[in-house]
């Protein structure tokens, strides 16, 4: 089978195990979050309290980094409206968790390489809402059902965004020209072109479209029974 650029990872897995006869039980990832794993995350951050919502602005390439600043005007629209934030990260994204931490408006938890990979599930799994960059953290969170905003670069959007609405929301950038040298971005229609310029990438979705659908998110799924929410 051949390996085409722009192909949704899923299914380009998917399609691979199924020249074998594999079906599939279900598209959509999933991921048990086990007692254990919130009695750790209750240990590691005791100031928790519900109802809270999560940022997380790292990833582990620049061009994927939503603008640090954003994320606090998010998170202090967020905060104005009764949530607390928590803002995670991995150990070498220490120094960024802790400034947007400390340029929040209202007292903020960071939680920056404190929790494995079960208890940072068991945190994702009962907020509210998780704003994110494309990255791991993000795939946990649509994994454990947790309302999402995600922000892509467009090319990252097609082989990466789940597929699902109800919970999950992806933004995209479609800046596709290097800020910094010009150079063409999309391999598929150019393969010799292209930089390793770490150049933000994503800076294409505004706070206002992250804000409108993390809102959303929010109102429906207010609305919905429990067993249903945790269902998208």
């Amino acid at each position: 089978m051949p390996y085409l650029l722009y192909q949704h990872e899923i299914a380009r897995t998917l399609e691979l195990v199924g020249l074998i006869g594999a079906q599939p039980p279900s598209w959509q990832p999933s991921f048990a979050v086990l007692e254990q794993d919130r009695v750790e995350a209750a240990a590691v951050l005791p100031d928790l309290r519900a109802p809270y919502a999560v940022l997380h602005p790292g990833a582990s390439e620049e061009s994927r980094h939503w603008p640090a600043d954003r994320f606090v005007q998010v998170g202090n629209a967020l905060a104005a409206q009764g949530w607390q934030i928590v803002v995670t990260g991995v150990e070498y994204e220490h120094a960024l968790v802790e400034r947007i931490a400390a340029e929040l408006e209202h007292p903020a938890i960071p939680a920056v390489g404190r929790l494995s990979i079960g208890g940072l599930a068991a945190l994702l799994k009962d907020a509210a809402l998780v704003v994110s960059n494309d990255t791991g953290p993000m795939h946990l969170t649509n994994a454990v059902g947790t309302p999402n905003v995600a922000i892509f670069w467009c090319g990252n959007y097609m082989n990466w965004a789940h597929f699902n609405r109800r919970g999950h929301r992806p933004l995209r950038s479609w800046t596709v020209i290097c800020p910094l040298c010009g150079a063409d971005m999309t391999p598929d229609e150019k393969p010799d072109t292209g930089c390793d310029h770490n150049a933000c990438f994503v800076d294409g979705v505004t706070v206002e479209q992250v804000l409108t659908e993390a809102f959303d998110l929010l109102a429906y799924h207010a609305a919905l029974p429990a067993s249903a929410a945790n269902r998208t």
